[in-house]
């Protein structure tokens, strides 16, 4: 008995074995291999689609940002310009509003001086009558008779110099 193994080497075993191992690859090649190839080809065909959307996107957003940098821009100027209009209509009607209380007020003064002459008139005439009656009485009693006339011219001296 030889116990070498090369001496044992049978060519049907080698032959069995060499059967099996090619029928294990085909086997694990078609059941595992290929499945998990086309897995693996697909999922990369996924991130590529994925990376392209991403792409896309980041394309679209950064156009959209520049198209929202601009209506801002546009609606800033937009806002400017009202409120330049709304300032200037607000003091166009404070001048508005200003001009008639101005005249209002002028109106009112003229129409409280046009008041007070009418009643200084009244009183002045109510002084004269009182003054012209005192001063006449005054003459009558001191000089025993007084001209009208004269006590008015008199009276109406000293209120001209008194008054004016």
């Amino acid at each position: 008995m030889d116990l070498n193994p090369l001496n044992q080497l049978d060519p049907a075993v080698i032959f069995g074995v060499i059967g099996i191992f090619v029928v294990t690859f085909l086997a694990l090649r078609r059941f595992y291999v290929a499945p998990y190839v086309a897995v693996m080809q697909e999922r990369e065909a996924l991130f590529n689609e994925a990376d392209a959307r991403a792409a896309e996107a980041a394309r679209v957003r950064s156009e959209a940002a520049a198209e929202a940098a601009s209506v801002r821009d546009s609606a800033r100027e937009e806002a400017e310009r009202l409120v330049a209009e709304a300032t200037e209509r607000a003091e166009r009607y404070r001048q508005e509003r200003a001009r008639a209380g101005a005249d209002a007020a002028a109106a009112r003064l003229e129409e409280g001086r046009a008041q007070i002459a009418r009643a200084r008139e009244v009183e002045l005439e109510r002084l004269r009558t009182q003054a012209t009656e005192c001063v006449g009485l005054a003459c009558e009693r001191l000089l025993g008779a007084s001209e009208r006339a004269d006590v008015e011219a008199a009276v109406d001296r000293l209120l001209d110099r008194r008054l004016s």
